[in-house]
Order: C-alpha cells, then structure tokens, then sequence
C-alpha cells in the first residue's frame, strides 16, 4: 500500500504538513513555491516531488511518478522520513536555539544597545496586510553583515 501526501497549494510559507506527512512515511508531491522547498530540497537532492501547482499535467505527473513507480516511492519516503526526523524534531530546534543562543551570549557586548534589530511590524501584528517576505527580513537584518 503505497500513500501518497499532496499539496498542490499555490504558496505555502513553511508546510508543516508535508513534513508530518514525511515523518509518517508517505511519500510528498508538494508545490514547489514557497518554503517547502527549505525543507525539502538540499543542494540537489530532493525529498519529495516538487510540482508546478499551476499545471495540473504537472502534478498528475508527480502523482504518477510515485504511485506507479515503487521505487521512487520508497526511495522519497524513506529519505523524506529520514529527514524529518533528524532535522525538525523539537530536540534538534532546541539544539539549534541554544547554540544561536550561546554564541550571541559568547559575543562582545561592544555597542550592544545601538546595534539592536528592529522589529518588524508583522510580528508584532501578523497581518497579510504587513507580511514580509524572506528577501526583505534579510536585508532588513543583515544588510550590514559581510560574508
């Protein structure tokens, strides 16, 4: 019995739901706009079949691909498992945060109180009418830094 997890939505911000999919071993055909495509593709690997949502041909293939292809679908929901589990639990967000944590606990606290981030309005009202998008955060908060 081989299950498939689709969602076709035009746009989905981060996809929680793929990624509980994923962790109960279906395989994923998710749209490829928005941040799904984080958690779902490193580099060139993907873990799921990322689809045009605005093409039901598209997606009928992703479908296919899966269903009719064993092996592509053990292969998508054994990686995809994998992934979830070693990368979105609360342990490893946890283990995340504290290390961001430590190292701003570790940095000089030269011009600490001029340096602070702004806040941006959505989080402090989360609105579609202040969203923002990834770009903008990042120039917002890291348009000083230099790589």
């Amino acid at each position: 019995n081989r299950s498939v997890f689709a969602l076709t939505s035009l746009f989905e911000p981060f996809g929680l739901a793929p990624l509980e999919a994923a962790a109960a071993g279906l395989a994923l055909v998710v749209t490829q706009n928005g941040g799904i495509i984080e958690s779902l593709r490193e580099g060139d690997r993907e873990y799921g079949v990322l689809v045009n949502p605005d093409d039901p041909a598209d997606i009928a293939r992703g479908l296919e691909r899966l269903l009719c292809h064993e092996g592509e679908w053990e292969r998508f929901a054994q990686s995809a498992k994998q992934r979830v589990l070693s990368k979105y639990t609360w342990e490893s967000t946890a283990k995340g945060y504290l290390s961001l944590i430590e190292q701003v606990l570790s940095s000089p606290r030269t011009n600490l109180g001029r340096d602070l981030l702004p806040i941006h309005s959505y989080f402090q009202n989360p609105q579609p009418a202040n969203d923002i998008s990834l770009a903008e955060l990042s120039q917002l908060y890291f348009r000083n830094c230099q790589t």
